[in-house]
């Protein structure tokens, strides 16, 4: 019998454990293989995990952008509509101008609107002149609000100014050295504007305006007149001044603003006034009776139409005769 040696027999020992090793990396690698699969799947899953917090990254800074821009134009609507109320309230609360208070105590000593001693009774030719020192204010006052209108008269002369008043808008004209007329219905402003030493005239506006030769007179101003007009003279006053206005001639009339509110209660105030005039009404009938161009002027306005339109009390519309006598 063969006898095995001690190299055999490691031999045979080393064939055994590379088989069991075979078989034990054969079981590894089934095992390994699914191992494999999970995590390529999880790596996929990564991926797509990465993909989908990339996209809200990108939507949420899309909406925290959309929300400041909401946010900011929410602000501004608030702030604009607090301005807006603000506005308001200041206009549905606005008292008119008075140049003397008129609150006093009452008996029991509780505020009153009312006087304790009259110090201002007149004739009754002075009434007007006098009620107006109480409510249109001091005449260096008004004469600064009107200097705005030198410039649109320019060089246009003679210069005839329709219902003169008091006479600031002919004080303006006699400071800059150009020829001013005057016309008024009332004795007592014609006889305070000719202790001034202008020249003024008692007369209606239409008819004064009616005995003057066509073409002859190079700018026709009012201020705070035309609401006083009743329509047929106010028509009668518009066709006639295109008329009478030389080529190229300008025609003004501020009156109050009825988009304002504030101006608007304060209009009744002169129980003369007739009714208000919008801006759009009075460049339409400048347009009917044949001027060459007409624009809407707020003196004391910042130039925007739409804040303008709705804060400024006054209004002036500007229109120009045509250049040909025939086109009238």
């Amino acid at each position: 019998e063969k006898r095995v040696g001690p190299v055999e027999e490691e031999m045979a020992r080393t064939s055994r454990r590379h088989r069991e090793i075979e078989r034990h990396l054969g079981e590894l690698e089934k095992r390994v293989g699914p191992v494999e699969e999970e995590m390529a799947r999880t790596s996929r899953r990564h991926r797509e995990i990465e993909r989908h917090l990339g996209e809200l990254a990108t939507d949420v800074s899309g909406f925290q952008e959309t929300a400041r821009a909401h946010l900011a134009s929410l602000t501004s609507s608030v702030l604009a509509g607090e301005k807006t109320l603000d506005r308001h309230s200041r206009a549905l609360y606005a008292l008119p101008y008075t140049a003397k208070p008129l609150r006093v105590k009452a008996g029991d000593g509780r505020e009153c609107i009312g006087y304790d001693s009259n110090e201002d009774s007149g004739t009754p030719s002075e009434v007007y002149p006098s009620f107006e020192d109480s409510f249109r204010g001091p005449e260096a006052f008004i004469k600064n609000r009107l200097r705005v209108y030198l410039d649109l008269v320019e060089d246009r002369r003679p210069v005839v100014d329709i219902g003169c008043g008091r006479g600031e808008f002919l004080d303006l004209l006699a400071e800059s050295d150009m020829p001013g007329i005057g016309v008024d219905a009332d004795p007592g402003m014609v006889k305070r504007c000719r202790e001034k030493g202008h020249n003024v005239e008692l007369a209606d506006a239409a008819e004064y305006l009616a005995a003057q030769p066509d073409a002859s007179i190079g700018c026709i101003f009012s201020a705070q007149v035309i609401e006083h007009l009743p329509f047929d003279s106010l028509l009668a006053v518009l066709r006639l001044s295109n008329s009478k206005l030389a080529p190229n001639g300008v025609f003004i009339a501020e009156t109050v603003n009825p988009h304002s509110i504030a101006a608007m209660k304060s209009f009744w105030v002169d129980l003369s006034h007739q009714k208000p005039i919008f801006p759009e009404v009075a460049v339409t009938l400048c347009r009917l009776h044949g001027f060459e161009s007409a624009r809407v002027f707020f003196p004391l306005g910042n130039g925007n139409l739409e804040e303008d339109l709705w804060e400024q009390g006054e209004y002036a519309v500007v229109a120009r005769a045509s250049k040909s006598l025939a086109n009238r």
